[in-house]
């Protein structure tokens, strides 16, 4: 239960039941005749050595590679339909389907934000210049009743708010065909948000010892806030401190009940050989939350659904190109996906500039509107009722507290009270007890 509070999901081979175990990703299960089974890693990340190559060769070996990845998930695909926001690695997810498709290519794309739903947005004019026939999905309004159906498909409960894109996505495209290409994935081969570009400023600037400058309050895990104090962290130090739900462990304690606290559990370091720091972070990234957070909530989707979602950008030699690139192909002047950028101002300049004017931003979903608002009977009904199957383990008094800070909008707790309400009803719905 501590690894879910801590990172929102639960690494294998713990799972949330208790004395059940999982195997863990890459691993095999071995029986042999009077031997107890034991487990075999058949694959691991690794991003060493690397590959020397010049620019233009490696956009072009960039390239390839992908085109072969995505002919691979959408060769039993017709017509082709893809999901596409303004972030270039979904734009060349398409640009490349667009040739693959020969014409008979569909796009999808989903906005939470009630300012887009009449205006021409980016995506429409991407789909437009490929010659592909776009249908915008806008979810403006939280569907309250669709967080039932959608906890109850979990095997185990997720604590991360962008679950409710793929299971809107995977509702939407349910009704027309259930495949689906998405960009999922393409993160962790180029570094995650604003963390990786910062990190990768260490080389500009002095080490400073001692004791690190105290952080700037922020949000962790999704959307998070930086600080200038975060260029002197460690860069393990600094992926935990904004992937982790609260990586000083004083939320939960403030929470939890006293025989229910305990150390937090951090996220840990990859065991896979890395070639420096911006890659220790890669590693640790993907080894983690790749296939614990990302490929677990889909699976759970794509069951519920009856949905296939297909990831080019996970293609296994794909990601072991990009991996073992050197760090000045992934990240360039502060800029993230830098090689995939080049390889679409290459071949589509018109729509590489579309993917720069809108600032590569994708919809997230609005779990702070959605928890002070919608969401707040059924957080009242559920953690905070007399019910609850967590008031052996959570205190409620302080989480009421908590909850009408964030509903009247004084902080925002968006992701432990949304990780808290979904325990709460994954709970329920197995009844379960903890």
């Amino acid at each position: 239960m501590r690894w879910l509070l801590d990172t929102a999901c639960i690494p294998a081979p713990e799972t949330i039941f208790s004395q059940v175990n999982a195997l863990p990703p890459g691993h095999r299960l071995l029986w042999s005749p009077g031997q107890p089974p034991k487990q075999q890693a058949w694959w691991r990340l690794t991003y060493s050595p690397q590959r020397t190559l010049a620019p233009r060769q490696a956009e072009e070996d960039f390239s390839d590679i992908f085109h072969e990845s995505l002919q691979a998930h959408a060769s039993q695909m017709k017509p082709v339909r893809l999901c596409l926001d303004s972030h270039v690695d979904s734009v060349l997810l398409a640009a490349h389907a667009s040739r693959l498709a020969s014409g008979a290519l569909a796009t999808c794309s989903l906005s939470f934000d009630p300012d887009e739903v009449n205006g021409i947005q980016p995506e429409s004019r991407i789909a437009h210049l490929l010659g592909a026939e776009h249908h915008p999905h806008h979810c403006t309004v939280c569907p309250v009743d669709e967080i039932f159906p959608m906890v109850r498909s979990f095997e185990q409960p997720f604590g991360n708010p962008e679950v409710w894109h793929h299971w809107l996505l995977a509702q939407a495209s349910s009704e027309s065909s259930p495949g689906l290409l998405t960009a999922d994935g393409a993160d962790f081969l180029w570094g995650r948000g604003s963390s990786f570009p910062l990190n990768h400023l260490f080389r500009l600037f002095p080490r400073i010892s001692g004791k690190p400058a105290r952080r700037s309050p922020g949000k962790s895990l999704c959307g998070t806030t930086f600080s200038w104090q975060d260029l002197f962290l460690e860069p393990m130090t600094l992926l935990r401190q904004h992937r982790q739900i609260d990586p000083d462990g004083v939320l939960w304690n403030s929470l939890l009940k006293p025989d229910y606290r305990n150390a937090s559990c951090l996220i840990p370091a990859s065991s896979a050989p890395e070639a420096g720091k911006y890659e220790a972070m890669l590693a640790m990234d993907a080894d983690y939350f790749l296939p614990h957070d990302l490929s677990a909530r889909i699976d759970s989707i794509s069951s519920a659904w009856r949905a296939s979602f297909q990831h080019p950008w996970l293609g296994n030699r794909l990601f072991e190109f990009v991996n073992h690139l050197p760090i000045r192909h992934k990240i360039n002047g502060g800029i993230t996906h830098w090689l995939a950028h080049q390889a679409l101002q290459a071949s589509w300049p018109a729509i590489a500039a579309i993917t720069r004017q809108s600032g590569s931003k994708r919809s997230g979903v609005p779990i702070q509107r959605w928890l002070a608002r919608d969401l707040s009977p059924i957080f009242r009904d559920g953690p905070l009722g007399l019910d609850s199957p967590l008031r052996e383990m959570i205190d409620q008094k302080p989480l009421r507290i908590l909850f009408e800070q964030h509903r009247t909008g004084l902080t925002d707790r968006s992701n432990p009270l949304w990780l808290v309400l979904v325990v709460d009803l994954w709970l329920r719905e197995k009844k379960l007890a903890v």
